[in-house]
């Protein structure tokens, strides 16, 4: 990781580069002695974030980071500075700044505070890029699909709806949020007879209906429901496919689930399904992070992965979870195939997978951000 780090004064920028190596391994500092100098770095390397003090002469901190910001440039920047105004914090924060840090105290601990302020600047901006590209791609497949998709709030009110519905009624994806889809699809003032979206606010679970449309054609129409955290179901997601060619529909549905099954498989988050603690299917994140193969994980017990002090209540919350309780969410530790530790902040939920009671769990792993909080606790002690 390549930071910039800029200061008028050569000392600090000595002794922030000789801590900050020292603090943080894999850190490397690229110093620069004002914001002109910062921009010409700038336009010929890449940094994964920017240090900067605030009181410099020409540009100070602040005219450095809004004028980052005006160029779009959304490179995670930390004010590191002696000044410690309110008033000055709060334009940096207002600005655009990841985080304000003022300068003083034992020069270890503060730079201990400033390397963890780095990585999680850097981790989250990441984590936000990431969902960028995610979402847009998400669309982009969405919108690539022959079937209709529509995302209803509680009151049936299109949210979003994809290409192929727009295409279908001849309307502008804009122009649908707030439209029933039943009164710009069936021109009904209420919801079609039979209609499974309303069945599935009525269960809080898949439900499937076939519904004839005024002109004859048969639609095969699916209500998924959308909840929060507490399980409350907050949307529905209407999926529909034409069968009145019924052997397209169903190869465009297979396409569909391939689709999604190589994002799966794609994902740096640790994918996997059991059934009770054995293993029906896991991604090839999941792999990496624990060092066993696929087929290896799949002929132990998923208890064989898990540190010995949380087995236990693993398993309580796999039964829990498989008997239909609400998802849950926490920190696993794990032992990987080399016997090291790794964490995953693990969110388990149930689904049905070839028709059994299954545990869907996802996690992204954690490990460097738990052995710096344990350095952190060491240096504190």
């Amino acid at each position: 990781m390549k930071i910039l780090f800029v200061d008028d004064e050569a000392h600090m920028r000595e002794l922030t580069k000789t801590y900050l190596e020292e603090v943080y391994g894999n850190l490397t500092v690229e110093t620069a002695s004002s914001a002109k100098e910062a921009f010409r770095l700038l336009e010929e390397r890449y940094y994964s974030a920017i240090v900067s003090d605030y009181q410099m002469p020409d540009i100070d901190g602040l005219e450095f980071l809004e004028e980052l910001r005006d160029r779009r440039d959304d490179i995670p920047f930390i004010i590191f500075t002696g000044k410690g105004r309110e008033e000055v914090a709060m334009r940096a924060l207002n600005l655009g700044a990841d985080r304000y840090i003022q300068k003083g105290g034992d020069p270890r601990s503060q730079y201990v505070v400033l390397a963890q302020a780095i990585k999680q600047s850097v981790e989250h901006k990441n984590s936000q890029r990431e969902l960028q590209r995610s979402e847009k791609e998400k669309t982009s497949i969405l919108n690539s699909l022959s079937e209709i998709v529509i995302h209803q709030d509680e009151d049936g009110r299109i949210i979003w709806a994809n290409r192929a519905f727009s295409d279908k009624i001849q309307k502008k994806i804009g122009d649908l949020a707030g439209e029933y889809c039943f009164k710009v699809w069936f021109e009904r003032d209420g919801r079609c007879k039979g209609c499974p979206i309303l069945d599935a606010y009525d269960t809080g679970e898949r439900e499937e209906a076939m519904i004839r449309s005024e002109d004859g054609d048969l639609w095969y129409i699916r209500g998924e429901p959308v909840k929060d955290d507490d399980g409350d179901i907050i949307g529905m997601l209407e999926i529909a496919a034409d069968m009145t060619e019924k052997r397209k529909a169903k190869e465009q549905l297979k396409e569909m689930e391939n689709r999604f099954s190589k994002l799966v498989e794609s994902s740096s988050s640790a994918v996997f399904i059991l059934k009770d603690t054995d293993f029906l299917y896991l991604n090839r994140a999941m792999e990496l992070i624990t060092g066993f193969t696929e087929e290896e994980l799949k002929s132990i017990d998923f208890l064989d992965v898990v540190s010995e002090e949380q087995k236990k209540v693993i398993k309580e919350r796999i039964d829990s979870i498989q008997n239909k309780d609400r998802r849950t969410r926490f920190e696993l530790k794990m032992i990987s195939k080399d016997k090291e530790f790794r964490w995953l902040y693990l969110t388990m939920t149930y689904i049905k997978y070839e028709g059994k009671d299954a545990v869907m769990c996802t996690g992204v792993e954690i490990t460097e951000q738990k052995y710096l909080e344990e350095a952190l606790a060491r240096t504190a002690e």
